[in-house]
């Protein structure tokens, strides 16, 4: 597969987004809002590369895109997405 196809372009410094810090437990809200933001700007990315925007689609947690940079990642949203109905 070419790289142009499976989304392996590099991350933009400065687009990442860390999860918020504070003392104790993240409350829900937060946590949600921070992945919904994750799912955005990774969707972004990949538009702005010319892929797929498929960053958290993963149909039961199933993608053939095994060289992107974000394969990994992606199951783990898509699953927490299935799973709690983000």
């Amino acid at each position: 597969m070419s790289e142009q196809a499976v989304g392996l372009g590099k991350r933009p410094k400065g687009k990442s987004k860390r999860a918020p810090k504070g003392q104790g437990s993240v409350r829900a809200d937060e946590r949600k809002e921070f992945v919904l933001d994750r799912v955005e700007d990774v969707r972004a990315m990949q538009r702005a590369e010319g892929h797929f925007d498929c960053f958290g689609r993963a149909s039961a947690n199933f993608c053939d895109q095994r060289e992107c940079l974000f394969h990994a990642e992606c199951l783990s949203v898509s699953t927490l997405i299935a799973q709690t109905g983000l």
